[in-house]
This record gives C-alpha cells, sequence and structure tokens, in this order.
C-alpha cells in the first residue's frame, strides 16, 4: 500500500519583530497610564471631616472654646483644660500670642493669626531639613480625590549672601492607598532641568520617567507644583490669603487652644467667610499649629455651600504627622542613587 505523507502547516504567526514592537508600546502606554496617579485611584479613603457651621460672630474673638460639638471622625479633637491658661505650660508656643491682651485689641480679627503666621516663618529659618508622614486630599476639576499618605524627605534652600548654596530638596515615598504604594518621586531644584524623576510601583517602575512638575500628567492628582510642599509653602500661603482677604472683606476668627491632634497639644484656629465675596477662595479654613513644634501640622479649607444652607465641600486638607525637624538629610538622601531607593 503506498502512503502518502501529509504534512500539516503551521499557522501563519507575525514576525517577531511585530511582536516585540506591539510589546514595548502596550508596555509604555501602560507606565503612562499608571504614572497617572498622578490617576484617579479608587481604594480605602479616610473619612472626610465634616465642616462645622460657623458663628457668624464669635464673642469674643479670641477666646478658647472648649463646649462645641465637633464631628465623632474629626482628626482633631477638642481636650479639657489642665491650666489656666495654656502659656504657662508651654511658654515657648507662638501661639501664646493669641491669649495676650493686646491681640483682642486688633483692628481686625485676622490681625492676629497673621502675626501667629509670621512667627512660624521666623522659627523655620532655625531648621533645614525635616521628614514627615503627609496624608493630603484635595478636590481637583471639581472631584474629590482619593486621601492618599506619603512618606517626605523636604530639605529646605540654604543662600549665603543672597546665593542658593542648597537647593530646594524633595524626595516622597506614596504608602496609601494600594493603587500608589510604593511610588517614589525625587525633586532637587534646578537639577534634571527642573524635572520630576517619577518611579511606579511593580513592574510598571522599571522605566523611571522624567516629568515636567507643571506638565498635565505631574498635575493630574495635585492642585500645586511640588516645590509648593513642605511647611514654608503652607504658611506663605496662609499670610497671603490672609492679606488679600482683609482687603476684600470682613473675616471671623475663632480660636481654639484646647485642642489636640495625634495626641500632640495643639491650637486651632478657624477662619470664616459668612458671607461670599468675589476674590475668597473659601468659606471655612482651619489651621492647626503644634504648641511644642510651633509650625502648622494641619490645614483644610471648604468651599461656600453650592445652595444656601447646605455644608461646605471640601477643597484641601493636608496633615503633617510623624514629625522630625531634627532630620539631618544630606546630599544622598536626594540622590536617585542612594541604595533605600529603587529609581
Amino acid at each position: 500500500m503506498n502512503r502518502t505523507e501529509i504534512i500539516l502547516k503551521e499557522p501563519a504567526t507575525p514576525p517577531k519583530r511585530l511582536w516585540l514592537a506591539l510589546g514595548s508600546f502596550f508596555f509604555l502606554a501602560a507606565s503612562i497610564l499608571a504614572t497617572r496617579g498622578y490617576l484617579d485611584s479608587p481604594g480605602p479613603t479616610e473619612p472626610i471631616p465634616d465642616a462645622e457651621i460657623v458663628s457668624q460672630t464669635p464673642e469674643p474673638r479670641f477666646a478658647p472654646t472648649t463646649k462645641q460639638g465637633r464631628p465623632g471622625n474629626a482628626i482633631v479633637v477638642l481636650v479639657e483644660p489642665t491650666a489656666d491658661r495654656k502659656a504657662d505650660l508651654y511658654p515657648n508656643a507662638i501661639t501664646n500670642y493669641l491669649e495676650a491682651p493686646s491681640s483682642t485689641l486688633s483692628a481686625d480679627p485676622l490681625d492676629p493669626a497673621l502675626h501667629v503666621a509670621r512667627l512660624g516663618l521666623e522659627r523655620l529659618k532655625l531648621i533645614q531639613s525635616y521628614t514627615a508622614k503627609i496624608t493630603k486630599r484635595e478636590r481637583i476639576s471639581g472631584k474629590l480625590g482619593a486621601s492618599e499618605t506619603l512618606n517626605a524627605k523636604i530639605r529646605r534652600p540654604m543662600f549665603t549672601e543672597g546665593k542658593a548654596t542648597v537647593p530646594f530638596s524633595v524626595y516622597l515615598k506614596f504608602a496609601h492607598p494600594r493603587s500608589v504604594a510604593g511610588r517614589e518621586v525625587l525633586w532637587v531644584e534646578g537639577r534634571e532641568n527642573n524635572k520630576l524623576l517619577v518611579r511606579e510601583a511593580g513592574f510598571l517602575g522599571v522605566i523611571p520617567i522624567f516629568l515636567d512638575p507643571e506638565s498635565k500628567l505631574a498635575m493630574s492628582d495635585s492642585r500645586y507644583p511640588i516645590w509648593e510642599i513642605g511647611f514654608d509653602s503652607l504658611i506663605e500661603k496662609m499670610i497671603e490669603k490672609g492679606e488679600r482677604d482683609q482687603k476684600i472683606g470682613r473675616s471671623t476668627v475663632e480660636v481654639n487652644r484646647w485642642v489636640e491632634l495625634d495626641q500632640r497639644p495643639c491650637t486651632e484656629i478657624v477662619i470664616a467667610h459668612p458671607e461670599f465675596q468675589e476674590g475668597f477662595d473659601f468659606h471655612r479654613a482651619e489651621i492647626v499649629i503644634d504648641d511644642e513644634l510651633n509650625i502648622p501640622i494641619h490645614y483644610a479649607a471648604y468651599d461656600f455651600p453650592e445652595t444656601p444652607g447646605g455644608m461646605p465641600r471640601l477643597l484641601e486638607q493636608y496633615t503633617y504627622r510623624e514629625v522630625d525637624l531634627d532630620a539631618n538629610l544630606t546630599e544622598e538622601d536626594f540622590q536617585r542613587s542612594n541604595p533605600n531607593y529603587s529609581f
């Protein structure tokens, strides 16, 4: 019997070069999308502290308030006084100025708060670098994003005879939520054409990328560019907004000297604009100053209600925890070659 050999034809496949090209394209696309979180990320979030109703005319304007209801999930909690004057417990606190009789005679209720902010800037001149765990939540393009927590190393710029000898430097590593945990960001003013170095977590971070800090991608989940991070910018913005608001209209100021944040002794200053006027950035702002560190460790701002009598919407919130003002950061802390980093 004659046997006929049947040869099975292999299915046609694209050339290997095509597969490599497609693979490279999808990898690059995935890396860019992942970097957007710079992405809106679902996942666990912290509850939003409710905006409390603000008294139209707090009386007296600068007196401590201790009997006031607060939402149960608030970050800042009121505590019972343990002395007649808080200045007796923390004599070096810059917020003691709010207890001084002269502050109640101010022509404008914002004057004492602005004075304390300027004292805070003077305090920063003694600090070269610091570390902190920062939790932030921001409303961007009308949408409130997820709460994000990141560990920060920040080196303040230093000047000698008007010349910058140490550039402003920032290293960030994200810890929460899970979708961004592990992301690293490095920025040193003037280095790499002033660009951010970003490395995503996991396999998407195989290739770190450089970004313009003000580019659409870098700003997709942040209200401010990276050089506005830290205590200097936070205090400077408070002063800038306060001085501008004084020119626009009257504000109300409430001071709560007996509050705690993470069981740390603090003073809370609440600034409100009862009525909307063109130029006001917020309806209510809450500033919490650590009475031992003499720096603001919490700031939250709320927009005017969309309807009369409605609840104000959270615009932005920043909380600094585990602050170390004596961190001895070196040049290696801001080098991508640092063995503790994954760039």
